[in-house]
């Protein structure tokens, strides 16, 4: 196991000996169960130790945080794991914790189990690194700018540019809409044999790619638009194809909510899209529909290439058919209109 980067023993140095080795030993545990997992270490009011899979601290699954008298073990998405012993803590959306006061308290039953179904339900990287790696930095608070002072930064808006921005967010919510309904034609089409298929090198399964476009649309709207409803993740280690449609549906409807309030031109809540949370936030605009539909065209395309080399290739008309927007457009009609663009805008 690698040891601790000396950056981080000197921010524990302000701790007692007792709390410094217990947050070691946190951490020990957590890399005994993962190993690859990458470090982010923050010095905010207490010293926080994230761990990831992937380069991103938004995809962070556990963590340490130091306190005077314990430390925390915590849980990024705790509220969806087992905790038959009622070990975790916390009353909040997802995060929970179990308290570490003593170094017995991590050898209690249930903590290592925890860990290891926090790890399988981690975001993974598709291609694996080469090695595990520790950053160490300051925490930023993103900084969004007040109603009043964006409204002064843009001045008197106009009654066609609100015209304008009504229909960008009409036709976002329709495209967005239709982007989703391809997804929902790749799963229903797809042969079963190929969801858990192995493919070729260190890559993720066609399960775990719509698992990963699920999850990451939930950060989106974690991070922009946190008073909608946030559709919970899927477990990429069991999520069937009818699971994966059922919450790819149900992001998707959050998807466009978010769309229809960030570019109806309304006096909304959301005034920055944060697609991640190291990522600076940008103003919502049509990048930020460029962006999303960018995302799950790449992945689309990782499937459509993995079905054809695991010998599973897409019907010749689906192939074909998902290039059919016209008729896109009519199903995702047929299937229930998309969520009103704010009257305020109107």
């Amino acid at each position: 196991m690698r040891p601790p980067d000396p950056e981080y023993q000197k921010l524990l140095l302000p701790y007692g000996k007792v709390i410094q080795q217990l947050a070691l030993a946190t951490r020990k545990l957590i890399l005994e169960e993962a190993p690859e997992a990458n470090e982010f270490v923050y010095e905010v009011y207490t010293i926080a130790d994230h761990f990831t899979f992937t380069q991103r601290p938004s995809d962070a699954f556990v963590f340490t945080t130091t306190h005077a008298n314990w430390v925390n073990l915590g849980f990024n998405f705790g509220s969806m794991l087992p905790d038959a012993g009622g070990l975790l803590h916390g009353k909040g959306k997802w995060i929970r914790h179990v308290r570490i006061s003593h170094a017995t308290d991590l050898d209690a039953p249930g903590v290592r189990e925890l860990l290891r179904a926090a790890i399988a339900q981690a975001e993974r990287p598709q291609v694996k690194a080469e090695k595990a790696s520790t950053t160490i930095r300051r925490a930023r608070s993103a900084e969004a700018p007040s109603g009043s002072n964006r409204r002064r930064q843009q001045g008197a808006v106009t009654t066609h540019h609100l015209e304008a921005q009504t229909q960008l967010a009409r036709a976002a919510v329709r495209i967005f809409a239709a982007n989703d309904r391809i997804n929902q034609i790749l799963i229903e089409h797809l042969d079963p044999a190929a969801w858990r298929a192995k493919p070729p090198a260190k890559t993720r399964t066609i399960a775990a790619i719509f698992t990963h476009m699920h999850n990451v649309r939930s950060k989106w709207i974690r991070l922009t638009a946190p008073h909608l409803k946030i559709p919970p993740q899927l477990n990429r280690a069991h999520c069937t194809p009818q699971q994966a449609r059922a919450g790819l549906a149900e992001s998707a409807a959050r998807c466009t909510e978010m769309l229809a309030e960030a570019l109806g031109g309304s006096s909304g809540r959301i005034e920055k899209f944060r697609r991640d949370g190291w990522a600076p936030p940008w103003p919502v605009g049509p990048e930020m529909l460029c962006y999303m539909l960018s995302h799950e065209a790449h992945h689309r395309g990782q499937v459509c290439m993995l079905a054809h080399q695991l010998g599973f290739p897409l019907p010749k008309e689906v192939a074909y058919g998902i290039w059919n927007w016209e008729k896109l457009w009519k199903e995702r009609k047929a299937r229930g209109s998309a969520p009103p663009v704010s009257k305020k805008a109107r």
